[in-house]
């Protein structure tokens, strides 16, 4: 009922990601991103808990959707403005991400 609820949802994703629970993160990640298609921080957590689970397809179908609401979107810019503490946290996002065909 909140409207704003998406924002902990989307940060539900990551921690699911960040704690391997892939499934659960590509879960939470398709019904916040149907909720809110234009909410582009949902779909880069969901984006790699595909990567993970090797569902190209799902991933390719995200990875436009993403480039369209943030067209300079990659790999690069991820790493460099991502606020993850642990380095290992950053480096298994960013797995993910390539997985998925983030370049």
């Amino acid at each position: 009922r909140d409207p704003h609820s998406f924002f902990a949802d989307g940060a539900a994703i990551i921690v699911a990601l960040l704690s391997g629970r892939h499934e659960a993160a590509a879960d939470t990640g398709r019904k916040v991103t149907q909720l809110h298609p234009r909410f582009s921080a949902a779909y880069k957590p969901y984006l790699a808990a595909l990567g993970h689970l090797g569902e190209q397809r799902e991933a390719a179908v995200v990875h436009r959707r993403l480039l369209q609401l943030e067209p300079d979107f990659s790999l690069r810019s991820f790493r460099t403005t991502a606020p993850f503490a642990r380095r290992e946290d950053l480096e298994h996002y960013c797995a993910g991400l390539s997985l998925a065909g983030v370049v």
